[in-house]
């Protein structure tokens, strides 16, 4: 056919012309509507290309071109929700159609509205119990509402049915660290599994130490999907332009194309900047042994614009998992991990398959947020707070807060995330707290807020900001010391539940340490009972944060500078020359 041809060779106006006329002579052809479909996709016209593959299906409703089609139609004009259906039914249609497992994937994980993914992910996993796409995708979803036992199961069959993916395990990992009742040994088997598939899909570099280099300028290397407004980039931006100052060299490979101002800030603080987005692993290591990077940071571990694969095949003498990521990668490529003694106590060493880098004091040093708290009076009624994601709200995280709240009925809870968006989200951890008694009129539920500035403005409104387990928070943490508000948390188990802890000892704050369930209870109810000395504090909290080694920047520097030298050096003599 004349039109397809000249599809073919890009000719795309001239295309159109030719199969309207086709449509002229012959109205009741399917495949004509189709393949106009595909012209105006390419033309952009995508309104027109729904409107010619919809045609082609009321004249053939299995038609797999049109199918096709009318998905990329709507997935050209951001209708997320109806793409998925289409490449849904086009799964039904044609079970063999590999591109269409793809175009699905990639419309569910488009989709804003987390009620309306989680029926479209649900409706690709039904549709393709085979496809280790749609589990994964899956699991997503629901872990990201809060769901993570079903979001488990959903990644575990994604591992089952694609043992060698990469981005299947990782998926699976990240979200076992919300996990409450995780064994020491089903972590293990899950990490296990991990190295396994690295260790089948990647074969690392060989280094040697070079001669009289220990004194070298170290090159770094920090790879990350974050170099954006993103927690880790508020971590990040105020220590490189004091680690340029001590000689370093900063390399950054982006693994995001996502880009805003902080992005261009960043951009001026690094020696040189790599985009690493679209090319394959093997290609991002080439990259960076070119560089000639002594140290190699990740700075994301198994979060978003992640590269394990990179990291297992070691084009770095050393790497250093740090940042983005608080629990062991299982890479055992990955060298180090930068802690302190608080969030990786001495003799807690095995559940990490990196070796601990311990800083002397904190690990983390945050940026200055901005924002400052308001002048007026707080509320005088009690309320606690957290901005948590929903997937940290474990049963064991609502039971004590559940406590807390029965203990003291002239209370309020406030919880905002971006999930709570969603009414039927709203409602489900609303009947969470009302399973353990707690008036659903006492949680207060907010959704995402337009700006950063808006967002930190809501601690003006709570007197105490409370930490989940198992899975604390650290930008969250950060903002609410930085707003003056307390955080109260619980210090038991893994590096994962001990990040609050770290910054509440840094900033001299280790009253608000709780060691167990009645200690935690006892401390927050004490605190409600006296609001006045809570009122009080905020100005106290928010002056020794400043001051702490939290804000302090240069010094910081100095401890990473030492450490990360310290770690060369032994690599120049063959100590802790291979991964851990």
């Amino acid at each position: 056919m004349v039109g397809v041809a000249l599809q073919r060779l890009g000719r795309l106006a001239e295309a159109d012309r030719a199969i309207s006329q086709a449509i002229a002579l012959a109205p009741g052809v399917p495949d004509f509507y189709s393949n106009r479909a595909l012209v105006r996709c390419g033309q952009k016209e995508y309104d027109l290309a729904a409107a010619d593959a919809e045609t082609a299906l009321q004249l053939s409703p299995s038609h797999v071109g049109a199918l096709c089609n009318l998905g990329l139609a709507q997935l050209g004009s951001e209708r997320y929700a109806a793409a998925a259906a289409a490449f849904i039914r086009l799964i039904k249609a044609a079970p063999d159609f590999a591109a269409a497992y793809d175009n699905a994937s990639l419309a569910v994980r488009s989709i804003k509205d987390s009620d309306t993914a989680l029926a479209a992910a649900t409706a690709f996993a039904a549709a393709a119990p085979g496809s280790y796409l749609a589990h994964m995708d899956l699991g997503v979803v629901l872990s990201t509402i809060g769901e993570v036992e079903r979001a488990e199961s959903a990644f575990a069959r994604a591992v089952e049915l694609a043992p060698t993916r990469i981005d299947a395990h990782s998926r699976r990992l990240f979200n076992q660290n919300y996990l409450e009742g995780l064994t020491d040994a089903e972590q293990a088997a899950s990490l296990a599994q991990f190295a396994r598939a690295l260790s089948a899909g990647y074969t690392p570099m060989v280094h040697h130490p070079p001669r009289d280099a220990a004194d070298k300028a170290l090159r770094l290397g920090f790879v990350s999907g974050d170099l954006r407004e993103h927690s880790v980039s508020y971590f990040l931006v105020a220590i490189l332009p004091e680690l340029r100052r001590r000689g370093l060299q900063l390399v950054a490979y982006s693994t995001s194309t996502k880009s805003d101002a902080m992005t261009e800030r960043l951009r001026s603080e690094f020696t040189e900047w790599r985009d690493v987005t679209d090319i394959s692993d093997e290609a991002a290591a080439s990259r960076v042994v070119e560089d000639q990077i002594d140290i190699l940071f990740d700075l994301a571990g198994h979060t978003a614009g992640r590269r394990q694969g990179l990291f297992a095949l070691r084009p770095a003498p050393i790497s250093v998992s740090w940042l983005g990521y608080s629990a062991t990668t299982g890479n055992p490529q990955i060298g180090y991990v930068l802690c302190d003694a608080t969030v990786l106590p001495p003799g807690n060493e095995a559940a990490f398959t990196e070796r601990p880098l311990r800083m002397p004091r904190g690990y983390l040093c945050f940026s200055p947020p901005g924002t400052d708290p308001d002048d007026g009076p707080v509320g005088r009624r009690m309320t606690f707070g957290s901005f948590n994601t929903l997937n940290k709200l474990s049963d064991r995280t609502i039971r004590l807060w559940s406590c807390i709240l029965a203990a003291f009925p002239d209370s309020d809870l406030l919880l905002k995330t971006k999930a709570l968006d969603s009414a039927a989200i709203r409602a489900r951890t609303a009947d969470r707290f009302a399973a353990h008694g707690i008036d659903p009129s006492r949680i207060i539920l907010i959704g995402r807020t337009p700006t950063r500035d808006a967002h930190l403005k809501l601690y003006n409104g709570i007197h105490l900001a409370l930490d989940p387990w198992p899975y604390s928070g650290t930008t969250t943490t950060m903002e609410a010391l930085s707003m003056g508000v307390p955080v109260l948390t619980l210090n038991e188990g893994r590096f994962i539940s001990r990040v609050t802890a770290s910054l509440l000892s840094v900033a001299g704050l280790g009253d608000w340490i709780a060691r167990d369930e009645k200690e935690y209870v006892d401390k927050a109810v004490s605190a409600a009972s006296d609001l006045d000395t809570l009122v009080a504090t905020r100005q106290k909290i928010l002056h020794q944060v400043r001051r702490s080694p939290l804000y302090d920047a240069a010094s910081f520097a100095a401890d990473f500078d030492a450490a990360v030298r310290a770690i060369w050096r032994n690599w120049c003599v063959g100590v802790g020359s291979g991964p851990a």
